[in-house]
């Protein structure tokens, strides 16, 4: 019985333990969230397409424009839909 009461205590400090990291990752996701709203608004927009078409005739030039290539920012905002995704799968299986 106190094994019992051993094991699973410590099983329990290392889900809060985790917990506690995950909150903190989900503070941080919870202040970007206007930031990637804005970016897949931008993306693919008018605004988006013009300043691509600018950025490849060479009218933009020296400028960082991850922004504006299709696989970094498809890729990026996919990447958030998989981690929903993943999210619910462990919730889903937490309680069945």
């Amino acid at each position: 019985m106190i094994d019992r009461i051993k094991i699973n205590e410590e099983k329990l400090d290392t889900i809060i333990s985790i917990l506690d990291e995950l909150d903190v990752s989900i503070d941080k996701l919870d202040s970007i969230k206007d930031l990637i709203k804005d970016v897949n608004d931008y993306y693919g927009s008018k605004n988006w397409f013009k300043d691509k078409r600018l950025l490849e005739s060479g009218k933009i030039k020296d400028i960082k424009a991850g922004v504006l290539s299709e696989d970094e920012v498809w890729n990026t905002l996919k990447r958030i839909n998989e981690y929903i995704d993943e999210l619910n799968e462990i919730i889903d299986n937490i309680y069945k």
